[in-house]
């Protein structure tokens, strides 16, 4: 029976070939970017390339250069180094003494650094100061201050008392008497002998410098405010000191004025530019993957490249705040506990989060126009992004080396995370302001109490509290991936974010250990990158687990066959 022609079975609707594999580099790519395995393995190898680095790097002593950091750390952030910068210099007594015409200045500096323990070297100078060719009043006064020395009792003797309090006394007599109340800790008496001296060299910048030093031992930053407006005094002070000043005479636009100095030096120092442009480049690189661009030109390509700086700018209204907060409500990290968790929820959590989203507000009517959720979240991360990048840098200036380098690992993220949930809240609330008008309030309130506790746990020592601290990181990221699920296309990625997050992710570490083993040493740059390892394995895994089912609430639609043409 022969068949119709009509009854014929259709045609494939896609050509085969018989025990042919699909093959290519994409197809490669896709499974290979998929598969564990290869991926630890690459992981592996760029941090190992990170040790080696490291362990070629690190200084011939790293415990001598930790302390030597750990020094100069200290003395940016004590007013004890302050009045180390004022000496006047290491001088050569018998080089000074045998000049025609001593310096009686130099003569008394030279004094101080000479051998007070032994009889002979004590009577070499008692005699070379009696055959100089100083005037007489000059050499009574070194005498005096001679004495006052090797008496070891740290404290000026009755001579040179005598000269420091004669209706006329001899210039420098008063500053001596001075420099010995500085180093008992009476900087009352010590600028009241300071005063008295300036009006007879009222040119010398080293006693300027002690005169301030002496009204900050007193925490008198309304004197120092008050100097501050005469040239001479405001030369001399440095950029903490002058913010405090500021703000105690709550003269806010020296505050700004300050602040902005203080993020240009920030970026002085290469390391953490190094490391900031790295951490960057991996997250903006991760949001133009989730926005799964059709182009180079479009929308979530450029509007993270703008929402980026934005979000660094709005660094300086929170330190603006900060200052505000610190002298005007008395918001300050005391290192106790539950006052500091009103200072981090009231005060830290609340106002970067305020900033960023002030700085997110020129983005709102665009992307209201163009209705589509997942643009508003990331564009909303990359003006947290871009606060997470500058601040890092600024860490740097007011943080120990181990804590700057350990917050490269999280903190872009995070921000990133909360200000996307608040920007998409606050684009959803004024879409249907009927009835959603409570999102943005509760999603702002609860991502800020987040913001605050996480840092409250962070900055108190203990397991407990670091593992707190790690919870409300975990359940931010969790609450942005789910926001994330929601709104991306059902198209598979040809590369898998996961394998985009480790790699770079692996990068940056690799990084941190080199450029930390440059000041820390390899151990301790090993055990800052670990500081943070828990909250960032368990971030890893999640995403690598969500990511796993593309990221996405429904299942991929099955291939169907092309309908027949007619």
């Amino acid at each position: 029976m022969e068949m119709n022609h009509s009854e014929q079975p259709d045609p494939a609707p896609f050509p085969t070939r018989a025990k042919a594999d699909i093959d290519g580099w994409r197809v490669r790519l896709y499974f290979w970017s998929r598969d564990p395995h290869i991926l630890i393995w690459i992981a592996v190898i760029i941090i190992g390339v990170g040790v080696a680095l490291g362990k070629m790097w690190q200084p011939d002593d790293p415990m001598a250069r930790l302390e030597e950091t750990m020094r100069e750390f200290r003395a940016r952030m004590s007013d004890a180094a302050q009045q180390g910068s004022m000496s006047r210099g290491r001088v050569d007594l018998g080089a000074e003494l045998l000049k025609a015409k001593p310096d009686i200045g130099r003569v008394l500096t030279a004094l101080e650094s000479c051998n007070r323990h032994e009889p002979q070297a004590i009577a070499n100078v008692t005699l070379a100061l009696q055959k100089a060719n100083l005037a007489l009043t000059d050499r009574n006064l070194a005498f005096a201050h001679w004495q006052s020395l090797c008496s070891h009792l740290d404290e000026p003797g009755a001579d040179l008392l005598y000269f420091s309090s004669l209706a006329k006394p001899p210039a420098y007599a008063n500053e001596l008497v001075g420099d010995f109340a500085m180093h008992a800790r009476q900087p009352e008496r010590a600028l009241s002998c300071y005063t008295r001296e300036i009006a007879l060299r009222p040119d010398d910048v080293i006693l300027r410098k002690k005169i301030l030093s002496a009204h900050r031992q007193r925490n008198d930053l309304a004197a120092i405010a008050q100097l501050a407006r005469d040239p001479a005094y405001a030369s001399l002070l440095d950029v903490r000191t002058r913010l405090l000043a500021a703000m105690r005479g709550h003269d806010w636009k020296v505050v700004w004025t300050v602040l902005l100095e203080m993020q240009k030096d920030s970026h002085s120092d290469r390391i953490p530019i190094i490391l900031t442009c790295i951490a960057g480049g991996v997250w903006l690189i991760l949001t133009w993957q989730m926005g799964q661009p059709r182009g180079l030109f479009s929308f979530i390509i450029w509007a993270p490249l703008i929402a980026i700086p934005l979000g660094a700018l709005s660094t300086l209204p929170v330190l603006f705040l900060d200052a505000y907060e610190s002298e005007v409500w008395g918001l300050k990290h005391t290192g106790l506990f539950f006052q500091d968790c009103l200072f981090f929820l009231a005060g830290v959590g609340l106002r970067e989060e305020l900033c960023k989203l002030v700085c997110f507000l020129p983005f709102v009517p665009v992307l209201l126009l163009r209705k589509n959720r997942l643009e508003m979240l990331l564009v909303a991360g990359a003006v947290g992004l871009g606060f997470a990048i500058e601040e890092n840098v600024s860490y740097f200036r007011t943080s120990t080396p181990a804590n700057a380098f350990a917050r490269f690992l999280t903190a872009n993220f995070f921000h990133l995370a909360a200000t996307g949930l608040i920007g998409l809240s606050l684009c959803d609330s004024l879409r249907d302001l009927r009835k959603k008008w409570w999102h943005f309030p509760c999603m702002f309130i609860a991502v800020a109490t987040a913001h605050g506790f996480y840092d409250a746990f962070i900055s108190t020592p203990g397991k407990l509290f670091s593992t707190l601290g790690c919870s409300c990181f975990i359940l931010l990221s969790l609450a942005f991936f789910r926001q994330m699920a929601r709104e991306r296309g059902a198209a598979t990625d040809q590369l898998f974010p996961a394998a985009t997050l480790t790699v770079g992710l692996s990068v940056l570490i690799a990084a941190i250990i080199a450029t930390a083993s440059m000041t820390l040493g390899l151990t301790l740059a090993l055990v800052t990158v670990l500081i943070g390892g828990l909250s960032l394995t368990l971030f890893v895994w999640m995403f690598f687990i969500l990511f796993q089912y593309g990221l996405r609430d429904e299942e991929e639609p099955a291939l169907s066959p092309a309908p027949a043409q007619n």
